[in-house]
């Protein structure tokens, strides 16, 4: 399990490392989504895919995972802990597989720009 953290008016950008380092297995070939929610709640907060742009593979052999996501976006979403997985489907065999829990802290920001 990965923890993250961002604090109001910043981006997530973070790198995920999937698996361990004598897996064989790549990121090449799959489509990727990341959902967002309060542990026990079903609405999606933050809806994150290779599709949107806001999962980005970086390095498909080494299983580097980019997270992509602007302030704009996170800013909606209470400060408050949050959980998510990463469910993987293979875009030739349509072979699904999920990561474990992580989980994303946004946190209330202390220091903002003059206006």
């Amino acid at each position: 399990m990965a923890a993250f953290t961002v604090a109001a008016g910043t981006d997530w950008i973070d790198t995920i490392v999937l698996g361990s380092v004598n897996d064989r297995w790549r990121l090449d070939d799959y489509d990727i989504w990341l959902h967002v929610k309060k542990e026990g709640d079903d609405t999606i907060l933050l809806d994150l895919t290779t599709a949107n742009g806001r999962l980005v593979v970086a390095d498909a052999p080494g299983r580097r995972l980019e997270i992509n996501v602007g302030w704009s976006l996170i800013e909606a979403v209470e400060p408050g802990p949050f959980v998510f997985d990463i469910l993987f489907e293979n875009k030739t065999t349509e072979v699904r597989s999920r990561s474990g829990p992580h989980t994303l802290a946004i946190s209330p920001g202390i220091t903002f720009p003059e206006p």
